[in-house]
């Protein structure tokens, strides 16, 4: 599977010749920093990367946040005296998620418009929804709105899921939107 995605970034981004070399950070640069992390990204700029690659879930009130898994179990953990009833994004708000943090660090993840903002341009962005409205009701559209929200439309052009429906429905709310971006 990693390979196809592999050959076809590869196709996509060079024409089917393989003209130039680019240098994907998956998940930011995450050999060096926490993955997902502006501190992941902000790291992959200055190592002069073509494209920044994230996930993207939704919390249970509708903010785009960025984590690979669909719990902050791997990766964070929670640091208030109240227990959590689930560890999965998507059933927690915003305000508790502000509550989990990266494990060693004191920081937590950022959201989606926390990381453009950072990115500015200074690298592409090539944004993975994890999953689509199915699972996250209407995350397609909140997340053009926030790259339309930033003016990050020439820099965030490629969307990427391995979730057809959300790849389509993305498609379908692009349409007349200024922004060129690309799913597969």
């Amino acid at each position: 599977m990693v390979f196809v995605l592999s050959f076809l970034f590869i196709c996509y981004f060079c024409g089917n010749t393989i003209s130039q070399t680019l240098v994907i950070a998956h998940r930011g640069a995450s050999a060096y920093e926490p993955e997902n992390t502006l501190a992941a990204f902000e790291k992959a700029i200055e190592m002069k990367a073509d494209y920044i690659e994230t996930d993207v879930h939704q919390t249970k009130n509708s903010v785009l946040v960025l984590m690979h898994d669909m719990s902050f179990n791997r990766t964070c953990e929670f640091r208030t005296p109240a227990k959590l009833m689930s560890n999965l994004i998507k059933e927690l708000t915003y305000k508790q998620f502000l509550q989990i943090k990266i494990k060693n660090k004191d920081y937590g993840p950022p959201t989606l418009d926390s990381a453009i903002k950072l990115i500015n341009g200074r690298a592409k962005l090539l944004i993975e929804l994890k999953k689509g409205s199915e699972y996250y009701p209407g995350i397609e559209t909140r997340m053009l709105n926030v790259i339309e929200k930033n003016g990050a439309g020439a820099w965030v052009d490629v969307i990427h899921s391995f979730e057809k429906q959300a790849l389509l429905n993305v498609n379908k709310q692009k349409q007349g939107k200024t922004a060129k971006i690309d799913c597969f």
